[in-house]
């Protein structure tokens, strides 16, 4: 095993551009926002604002280093605890209201310890004490005591509902960065893991440094999308199945599940793929899978872990990205087009590492419809609370007529929210918002009044009280 301080040969393509690529993402990403499709997108637009949720700093319950091992180079323990979000992410438990923060490892922060940081107004808190890891440059799937070795957890973390556990696989290790083939789940009632079965058949795609994992609530397993496979995980059983062969992949992806089309969707650091998990297929591959492409451009394709969830209120996928911060990005699941939407607010700062947030972006319905995402341990947890704007209505103006020598005003128009939308039309000098009766059976509204005498070239305006307006000149 390497010796603290050398990175491995499995990281070592992953680091030798980062500094380069992240420099280039920022500019990339802000002048990327003016290229995003407007068109086509969301069938509900959604506004918001920013707002912190208070005492959720993970920097206030951190452990006491005291009686931990010293970094030979540094001189501290616990490394430098800022770390934890290095290349990891989170996992949401939505009986609790809270998001479970777990991270670190390689050469970044050796703590296997948890975070809650709930967004329902409780504090954040830690869940139990680090164990005590190696300084000697050894890599371990476990430490002394048992418990699993700190990693990069990516977006491998998976709530299990039905044993209120927490499910994760893979991972960069502690402290020479190897990844893993191993399964723990994280028993949230006990605090006790417990190692599942490895990924078969234990070679070298077996392991992985950054997999993508969700829990399918109708097979009532985890899948999970490896180095270079696609996979299922029984909890009950506690077996796997190998659903499909993927193309390689060790990219900082972040996965949903698209519970409408029954898809998992991945993106990110350069690559996006799109499953289909009835016949285990990929429909879209970024690397080799012709086909029209799902995502482009730095704010989604390039972005280290980005935010991504399914909203299934909106029937639509939500990304985010540490450097667009302000910005939420609406994306239609059968168009692909983006809408780039910039909440209101002050939004979370720059991050300490920008490797991504993957399950710490999360989607909330309960007690509040949004997201939330935790930025860094020095940062509270921040929510955007969505207010949902039905788009307007199509309104189509039939007939705009005088008769009875330019004395009668006949208007007919129709409304695609029928009936429940109110029609109103104005003539400049003639009728100002006078309302239209709708007539059941036909789908149409109508106007008569001799209140106006028509003049040439007048123009009859309709509009709704759910926003939509159509203009026709009289005739």
């Amino acid at each position: 095993m390497p010796r603290r301080g050398v990175i491995s040969l499995w990281e070592s393509h992953l680091h030798i551009s980062r500094h380069w690529l992240i420099i280039g993402l920022v500019a990339g990403a802000m002048a990327g926002i003016t290229a995003v499709s407007k068109a086509e997108g969301p069938s509900v637009a959604i506004s918001g604002t920013w707002q912190e949720l208070p005492n959720t700093k993970i920097r206030d319950v951190l452990p006491d280093p005291n009686g931990y091992p010293i970094d030979p180079l540094t001189g501290q323990a616990l490394w430098n605890p800022v770390n934890i979000m290095a290349y990891s992410g989170g996992v949401q438990i939505p009986s609790e209201r809270e998001v479970v923060v777990d991270g670190g490892g390689h050469q970044t922060y050796p703590g296997n310890e948890k975070y809650s940081v709930p967004y329902d107004g409780r504090p954040v808190s830690r869940i139990g004490m680090p164990s005590i890891y190696p300084v000697d440059g050894t890599t371990n799937e476990t430490y002394a005591d048992g418990r699993p070795a700190q990693r990069h957890t990516s977006d491998s973390m998976v709530f299990i509902p039905e044993f209120n556990a927490i499910f994760k696989s893979g991972g960069a290790l502690w402290q020479g960065g190897w990844p893993s083939a191993a399964a723990w789940l994280f028993y949230l009632d006990t605090r006790e893991d417990e190692r599942l079965p490895d990924h078969p058949p234990g070679d070298y795609g077996a392991k992985s440094i950054h997999s993508v994992a969700k829990w399918h609530p109708g097979l009532k397993k985890v899948i999970v999308r490896g180095r270079n496979y696609i996979a299922l995980y029984d909890p009950f059983a506690k077996t796997w199945e190998e659903k499909a062969r993927a193309s390689w992949n060790e990219s900082e992806m972040t996965g949903l599940l698209d519970t409408k089309r029954n898809r998992l969707v991945a993106l990110g650091h350069g690559r996006s793929e799109v499953w289909d998990l009835e016949s285990w297929q990929p429909i879209y591959d970024s690397r080799d899978v012709a086909g029209p492409i799902p995502f482009s451009g730095p704010i989604f394709h390039d972005a280290f872990g980005p935010g991504f969830v399914y909203d299934e209120i909106g029937d639509q996928y939500i990304g985010w990205t540490w450097n667009t911060p302000s910005v939420l990005y609406f994306v239609s699941p059968d168009t692909w087009a983006v809408t780039a939407a910039a909440m209101a607010g002050t939004p979370p700062g720059p991050f300490a590492w920008s490797s991504g947030t993957f399950g710490r972006f999360v989607r909330v319905t309960d007690p509040f419809d949004g997201v939330v995402v935790i930025p860094s341990i020095d940062s509270n947890a921040f929510k955007v609370v969505f207010d949902r704007q039905a788009p307007p209505d199509t309104v189509t103006i039939l007939q705009a007529v005088f008769r009875s020598r330019r004395s009668l005003l006949i208007v007919q128009a129709t409304s695609s929210a029928a009936p429940e939308a109110e029609l109103f039309v104005t003539v400049p000098g003639c009728v100002t918002d006078a309302p239209m009766q709708y007539r059941p059976g036909t789908g149409q509204y109508r106007l008569r009044t001799t209140d106006c005498q028509g003049l040439d070239g007048q123009i009859a305006t309709v509009t709704s009280g759910f926003g939509g307006s159509d203009a026709t000149t009289i005739r």
